[in-house]
């Protein structure tokens, strides 16, 4: 059982614990996370993903270009870094986002549409849309899978494989 002690004790820095408690709790009766060692993969994963749930949104707020280099191929060598950086996230998720994921391309704006959020920071259109399809909402409002709890963490569960219908493979895995 996921309690907001349990969590505080876990993630000493998470906001809100009794709501990420809750939802956490809700979305987990309905998964096959059904053991200690599952919860712990899940929680281990969910808190890898969201900086010890402080962070509900992927953070593109990069200050070293080399580092934005290494880690995005979509971005062409330093200067290119030191260009994106100065013109601040919303250009940098364009650029490392566009054509992927079910994006458009980089002046679409959906790389900073559709960024990381929510407890696995789903990413990409295609991923949002799938989200859509599960929980009956618009992905195109940007859903915020972050800041709607439960379907948040549904939709983790589900992108982890703990869900019940993944686990049983009556449904395609969207990785």
């Amino acid at each position: 059982m996921i309690t907001a002690d349990t969590l505080r004790r876990f993630a000493p820095r998470i906001a809100d614990p009794a709501k990420h408690a809750a939802a956490l709790e809700a979305a987990r009766t309905t998964s096959s996370v059904t053991t200690a060692r599952r919860l712990c993969h899940f929680l281990g994963q969910v808190y890898v993903e969201t900086a010890g749930f402080t962070a509900m949104e992927e953070n593109l707020n990069y200050r070293n270009p080399e580092r934005l280099d290494a880690i995005f191929s979509a971005v062409h060598g330093v200067d290119d870094a030191r260009d994106l950086i100065a013109q601040g996230p919303e250009a940098i998720a364009n650029r490392v986002y566009a054509n992927r994921l079910g994006n458009g391309d980089e002046e679409s704006g959906d790389g900073w549409l559709y960024r990381g959020s929510g407890y696995k920071q789903l990413t990409g259109r295609a991923n949002y849309r799938s989200h859509r399809r599960d929980h009956q909402h618009g992905y195109r409002e940007r859903a915020r899978v972050g800041t709607r709890s439960g379907s948040c963490c549904e939709s983790g569960l589900r992108i982890l494989g703990f869900s019940g219908v993944l686990a049983t493979g009556r449904c395609r895995r969207r990785r």
